[in-house]
C-alpha cells in the first residue's frame, strides 16, 4: 500500500481522496451535475426525450456559458465544442456572436496547441496564437478574426470527448477568464458522464440524484 495517496486525486471541493481521473468525489460530482441540470431548465430545455437530445442541451449551455463569460473581454467571442477523429478535429457546434455557425474541420497537427491538450489531457489558454497554425486551421482563424483564446479538454469515462474552445478578438484571454473556463468545463464533463440517466428531466417534477 505504500505510495497509494500519491496516485489518488482529491476532490477539488472537500479534499476526499479520489481515484482518477475524477475531480469530485460522488456527492459533489452529483451536486455539480444537478447545478447544470438546473441551468437547462432554467433555459427553457424542459422537454428532452432521450440521451442525445440532454447531451446536445448541455454543449448548447456550455457555449452560452462560456460567451457569457468572455462577453466582458470580447464583445463577439466565438466557442465551440470539437472532437478529435484520430488525426481530425471535428467541430461538433460552435457559437458566434450569439449564433450557431457550421464550423470547418482541420488536421490535428495543424493546432499544436489542441495536439498538446489531446496529448496531456490539460487545458491550455492562448492557443490560438501560442504557436504557428497550420495553412487550414491559419485560415479559419483569420475568417473569424481569432487571435486569442483557450481550450479545455472534457472526458468521458477517463479519455478525451470534446474540447470546449473559446476564441477572442484581437485580445489576450485573462487569467480569471482562464480558470472560469476550466471551471466550467469541469462542471460539463460531470454532467454529460450522466447525460445517459437524465430521462428524468422530461418530468420537471420528478426527483434528481
Amino acid at each position: 500500500m505504500t505510495g497509494m495517496p500519491d496516485r489518488l486525486n482529491r476532490c477539488v471541493d472537500c479534499g476526499k481522496p479520489i481515484k482518477p481521473p475524477s475531480q469530485r468525489c460522488r456527492v459533489h460530482a452529483a451536486a455539480a451535475a444537478r447545478r447544470v441540470m438546473e441551468w437547462l431548465r432554467e433555459s427553457g430545455e424542459r422537454r428532452l426525450q432521450t440521451a442525445g437530445e440532454v447531451e446536445t442541451a448541455i454543449l448548447r449551455l456550455g457555449l452560452r456559458l462560456a460567451t457569457e463569460f468572455a462577453s466582458p473581454v470580447d464583445a463577439r467571442p466565438r466557442a465551440a465544442f470539437f472532437r478529435v477523429n484520430e488525426d481530425t478535429v471535428i467541430p461538433v457546434i460552435e457559437l458566434s456572436g450569439g449564433k450557431w455557425v457550421r464550423g470547418r474541420s482541420f488536421p490535428l497537427a495543424e493546432h499544436p496547441d489542441f495536439a498538446e491538450i489531446v496529448a496531456t489531457g490539460k487545458p491550455r489558454a492562448n492557443v490560438v496564437r501560442s504557436r504557428p497554425l497550420g495553412p487550414k486551421v491559419r485560415e479559419i482563424a483569420a475568417r473569424a478574426g481569432v487571435s486569442a483564446g483557450a481550450g479545455v479538454p472534457i472526458a468521458r469515462g477517463g479519455s478525451l470527448q470534446w474540447i470546449l474552445a473559446i476564441g477572442l478578438r484581437g485580445r489576450e484571454l485573462p487569467d480569471e477568464l482562464f480558470r472560469t473556463l476550466i471551471d466550467l468545463g469541469q462542471l460539463l464533463e460531470f454532467a454529460l458522464a450522466d447525460s445517459a440517466a437524465w430521462g428524468s428531466m422530461r418530468d420537471p417534477s420528478r426527483p434528481t440524484i
